[in-house]
């Protein structure tokens, strides 16, 4: 949902924010493309279940030990 209000870059931010949060991620462990927020800061992969915690609006871990 988008508004009038505020300025232009904080609208582009925003905008930027709800991308990255809704954006499907590569799996550390299975490498599938599957992995979801659940909510700030937790993250589950849907193909082998893996559960992590990780930065609010986006994934960032680059390698899991098995």
């Amino acid at each position: 949902m988008r508004t009038q209000r505020y300025g232009a870059t904080t609208r582009k931010n925003l905008d930027e924010i709800r991308a990255s949060r809704t954006k499907k991620y590569k799996c550390p462990r299975c490498k599938s493309l599957s992995m979801k927020r659940i909510s700030a800061g937790i993250w589950e992969c849907k193909h082998c279940g893996l559960k992590i915690a990780s930065d609010a609006y986006s994934l960032s871990v680059s390698e899991i030990s098995k």
